[in-house]
């Protein structure tokens, strides 16, 4: 059964306070104290690390040298709890998992509130058990108070990062401890912070993680900003001095620290320069992937081979005086197999997957969903028409569909338009957004009903294409539905969760990524539209620290449906089944909202999604792809504004204001779109062989 969840009374007139908050930063998309975080030496909470290797064949573990329970608690960086970020400590050994490990956090590793009516309450690691490893896009978080970080390379200086002499080291290892490659990086401070003491170091993957492959990480020589050099911390020191008798837990990791340092000592970086290090596994496809494909799959062999039944329940005909762009705006529902069901956290009421016996997502029942569908004037003589499905923005909904800039496309190029909104990030979900940025455990409620949504997206576009042309509203007015055109455009939030879909559809070859990114736990921080969700987020979780390690937390639920994890899937590495899909990427220069350099990362990932000519600026270790090309390519939209200072911050305003909206409303840009769509995926130049600016 799916449900929106509602506020509950104890909490009401907190919520609504901050549900205003909600609502204004819905509205800016342009689409129409720590005593319980601290303490890393706490050996009460100490218990074992994993010492298998990736593919849990070896125990390198000392004979005796393991405690009983999972620690909460990290003594490497003792001033938080949780750091260094991510970490093998909290990766349980587990043979039947595809890396060998699952993720598994201890009872108060995650944040716990700090503030508000939630203060004390813990974030719960059980739906992070789910999960084989870390997410493909997670950023270290380390806490170096006053660290200098002139040697580091930063945003503009990445290729600084794979040099012999970088103070950060990252490598790409195999299951034989062989070194794969260096992972290009670039390392911030969290600008978010005033304080030095809670200004966390966050490194930045500069490309997309590989699946179920095991990462080492070392910072050396490090000092802070009078010279002075940073010491390792007393548990690091004892671990690279082997010097760990006597203390459990240290005890039971010395086998993998060892095998760490000789990893780095191979690549010429002596244990004596080494100010900390560690290690940790990326998830498997199958934990990120599977219980969506799953559900995908379940989902169409319920639904049967046309997909859902479609049924208008509102039909508005216009005429061209009445309407500039569509002749007929019409709404209905289709009926889908759900795999929620509801579930009760601190009070709070919301949907999560149904899980079966087996371990899979188990259908329970069926969600109605309504959809939106625009018929454009152009169609009233006959004439051929395809169809295009919408994916809409920042909590919004599908009847965004009937924008007016989609209404010139679908009257200049003969497209019919379809959408609905994607649950577990549409204005349904408001209240839930609300109720886990208060407390993270409800964060399940969004990224487990974003699964659904996903689904549906999918059903509906194989309904629109088996069952729209014959349906009597349409066939009655003689309208020509070509159903061998099928595409997908999604702006913003739809461009984003485009990335998804285009690796899951199996009936759409083609699609548009409107101003889009990937990576929420990069994104948010440089958007103007999560300001507001920060101040939600500050009334439980004050410490700049906490909410650093809040965004990556729940970036690992959220990645089973974000596109960071599934871009490669589009067309470089389809999922099986599929064979390679195309997208065009059109980010905007200086976007407000959606960070570009985002899809820098994307093109710098090797997974086939290429960064086309005329760039406006040199990125680090990407070779730009001259026009044509045929496949998937990033194009940037131009539109004067200054590329954006580096760091977490959104983009200062300027006098031209937010180009967000601007890509969609310019003839150019749209006809590249319709050209992509309907030449197998040709990205051609429309911008004259310089930056595409609106001249």
């Amino acid at each position: 059964m799916d449900c929106s969840a509602c506020v509950r009374s104890p909490r009401r007139r907190w919520l609504l306070a901050l549900g205003f908050a909600t609502m204004v930063a819905a509205a800016g998309c342009s689409d129409d104290g720590d005593n319980n975080q601290t303490g890393g030496n706490n050996l009460s909470d100490a218990g074992t690390d994993v010492l298998a290797d990736v593919d849990a064949s070896t125990d390198v573990a000392p004979d005796g040298s393991t405690v009983d329970e999972q620690p909460s608690c990290d003594p490497l960086q003792p001033e938080y709890c949780a750091l260094p970020w991510p970490s093998s400590l909290f990766l349980k050994a587990d043979d039947t998992r595809a890396t060998g490990y699952t993720l598994n956090f201890g009872e108060e590793t995650l944040p716990i509130a700090e503030a508000g009516p939630n203060e004390g309450t813990k974030t719960n690691p059980e739906p992070y058990r789910r999960l084989d490893g870390y997410t493909p896009g997670q950023p270290l978080i380390t806490l170096f108070p006053n660290v200098d970080t002139s040697a580091m390379a930063g945003e503009e200086s990445i290729e600084k990062s794979v040099e012999t002499d970088s103070p950060i080291v990252w490598l790409e290892v195999d299951n034989s401890g062989n070194v794969v490659r260096r992972i290009p990086h670039f390392a911030e401070l969290d600008k978010r912070a005033d304080d030095p003491s809670e200004q966390v170091l966050f490194v930045r993957p500069a490309v997309i993680l590989d699946e179920a492959m095991r990462y080492v990480v070392a910072f050396r020589n490090l000092q802070d900003t009078s010279g002075t050099a940073i010491e390792p911390s007393e548990a690091f020191q004892k671990l690279r001095d082997g010097d760990t008798d006597g203390d459990a837990l240290l005890a039971a990791r010395q086998a993998r620290f060892d095998e760490i340092f000789s990893i780095l000592e191979g690549e010429g970086i002596q244990k004596s320069e080494l100010t900390l290090a560690w290690d940790f596994v990326t998830a498997s496809s199958d934990s990120l992937h599977g219980p969506m494909l799953h559900m995908r799959d379940k989902g169409f062999e319920i639904s049967g081979e046309q997909g859902p039944e479609i049924e208008f329940t509102k039909v508005e005909e216009h005429t061209e005086a009445e309407h500039d762009w569509w002749w007929l705006e019409i709404e209905g529902t289709f009926e889908s197999p759900s795999f929620m069901t509801e579930k009760e956290i601190e009070g709070q009421p919301g949907p999560v997957i149904n899980w079966g016996d087996d371990g899979k997502p188990a259908q329970d029942g069926t969600h109605v969903q309504k959809f939106w569908l625009y018929v454009p004037h152009s169609a009233r003589d006959g004439s051929d028409h395809g169809l295009i499905q919408y994916g809409h923005g920042l909590l919004g909904a599908g009847s965004q569909t009937g924008g007016s800039f989609n209404g010139k496309i679908a009257n200049d190029h003969k497209f019919i338009f379809f959408g609905t909104s994607l649950a577990g990030m549409s204005d349904e979900d408001v209240p839930n957004a609300v109720f886990a940025l208060g407390n993270l455990s409800g964060f399940p409620f969004m990224a487990d009903r974003l699964h659904q949504g996903m689904l549906e997206y999918l059903l509906l576009a194989r309904s629109m294409r088996e069952r729209l042309p014959t349906h009597a509203e349409i066939t009655d007015r003689s309208i020509s539905v070509n159903s061998d055109e099928l595409f997908y455009s999604g702006i913003s939030q739809g461009g984003i969760f485009g990335g998804t879909y285009m690796a899951l559809s199996t009936d759409v070859i083609y699609g548009h990524l409107g101003v889009p990114g990937n990576n929420y736990s990069t994104l948010l921080h440089r958007s103007v539209d999560f300001d507001p969700y920060f101040t939600i987020m500050n009334r439980s979780y004050t410490s700049p620290i906490t909410q650093a390690l809040a965004l990556s937390t729940i970036q690992l639920l959220w990645a089973q449906t974000e596109p960071v994890s599934y871009l490669r899937h589009i067309t470089a590495e389809p999922f099986p089944g599929n064979d390679p899909h195309y997208a065009i990427f059109a980010p905007a220069k200086g976007d407000y909202q959606v960070s570009v350099m985002t899809n820098e990362i994307a093109a710098r990932s090797d997974i086939d999604i290429k960064l086309m000519a005329n760039y406006g600026k040199d990125v680090a270790l990407v070779d730009e792809e001259p026009y044509p090309y045929t496949g998937s390519g990033v194009v940037l939209y131009d539109f004067g504004n200054p590329w954006p200072e580096a760091g977490n911050r959104p983009p200062a305003e300027d006098d031209l204001g937010d180009p967000h909206g601007k890509p969609r409303r310019q003839d150019h840009h749209n006809e590249q779109m319709i050209h992509f769509f309907r030449n197998g995926g040709e990205i051609i130049d429309v911008c004259g062989g310089d930056p595409c600016t609106p001249e």
